[in-house]
């Protein structure tokens, strides 16, 4: 009976590791990804929170870096 158990705990335990590192490696590559909605999400929010209308772009005329003759 001991035996059986000892089995089973092992097999739930290397389960629960690899559901762990399939975890981090998903967690890595999403965090790593220029798509992944975290990144998505965060340029969505700057978007609404920056004007469009904003003084740096009235300045520049829309050109960036070239000098205005």
């Amino acid at each position: 009976m001991i035996d059986g158990s000892m089995n089973l705990l092992a097999i739930i335990i290397i389960v629960l590791a690899l559901a762990a590192a399939a975890g981090i490696v998903y967690a890595a590559w999403e965090l790593s990804s220029d798509k992944s909605a975290i990144n998505t999400a965060d340029r969505r929010a700057n978007r609404l929170a920056t004007p469009t209308g904003d003084a740096e772009g009235e300045k520049s005329g829309g050109r960036s870096g070239s000098p205005e003759s």
